[in-house]
């Protein structure tokens, strides 16, 4: 008997392996064996160096940024193992509004516009930002238009690799994100709000500081006016007493 070459699992492509053993199933019970398949290969452990140098690098780039400094080792190892790594061009977008998403998105380098109603309302910059979580999770159309502002690298999440990772714990991990997610905007948004109220309540003592200055203002070109007429009401009475005075002088008689 020979010996054949054995190719370690960590090595096989998933898809791949995936297909040959639904291939080897009768397919009248495929089906119903299938899900079985599926939790069976979700418990294959990936190890660091089984990954790519690429996929260490993108490893070692998420591991220690927040969101994912929470998320189990093994999970990270085999998200980055399944992972699609997508290139986007300056203005092509990556989820459209009130649309929905079929994938969460991690962003690994580059900048994107989050566009409300054609408005820029924020920009994504930071390696590990996620992105469409929350239309992925609750399954409800996207909020916002996320568009390239520059080349830029993204990881994507579908759902077909959430088989291969054990979707509940990512789920569970995705929700903890949100949540996290969520109570920040909302201290950003009270932060903003608290800002905007004292910018109002300064603008309020500006308007009144104004309103007391255009008072003032008022009241000196009164008394300019009246200062005016009296002014010229004085020249108006001076001018005939002075001619009078002049026509009564005694003129010099000549010799």
């Amino acid at each position: 008997m020979t010996d054949a070459e054995v190719t370690p699992v960590s090595k096989i492509n998933s898809d791949e392996l995936f297909e040959s053993l639904l291939s080897t199933i009768a397919p009248e019970v495929r089906d119903k064996a299938k899900e079985k398949i599926i939790q069976t290969l979700s418990n294959f452990q990936i190890n660091y160096d089984s990954l790519s140098d690429i996929e260490k690098n993108i490893f070692d780039k998420l591991k220690d940024k927040r969101s994912f400094d929470k998320m189990p080792e093994t999970m990270l190892l085999n998200l980055v193992k399944n992972m699609e790594v997508m290139d986007y061009k300056p203005k092509q977008d990556i989820l459209k509004q009130n649309t929905h998403s079929d994938a969460i998105y991690i962003l690994l380098q580059g900048r994107l516009a989050v566009i409300v109603d054609r408005r820029l309302i924020y920009e994504f910059r930071r390696p590990g930002d996620l992105i469409g979580e929350m239309s992925f999770i609750t399954k409800e159309k996207v909020t916002a238009t996320i568009t390239a502002v520059e080349a830029s690298k993204l990881l994507a999440i579908s759902k077909k690799i959430l088989t291969f990772i054990g979707g509940e714990d990512f789920y569970i991990w995705t929700s903890q994100i949100v949540a996290e997610k969520t109570i920040r905007t909302q201290k950003t948004l009270q932060e903003q709000i608290n800002t905007l109220t004292e910018e109002k309540e300064l603008m309020v003592l500006e308007k009144e500081s104004l309103i007391k200055e255009r008072e003032v203002l008022k009241a000196k070109l009164k008394m300019i006016a009246i200062k005016y007429q009296e002014m010229t009401k004085n020249k108006t009475q001076e001018a005939p007493h002075s001619e009078s005075s002049s026509n009564g002088q005694e003129q010099p008689q000549s010799e």
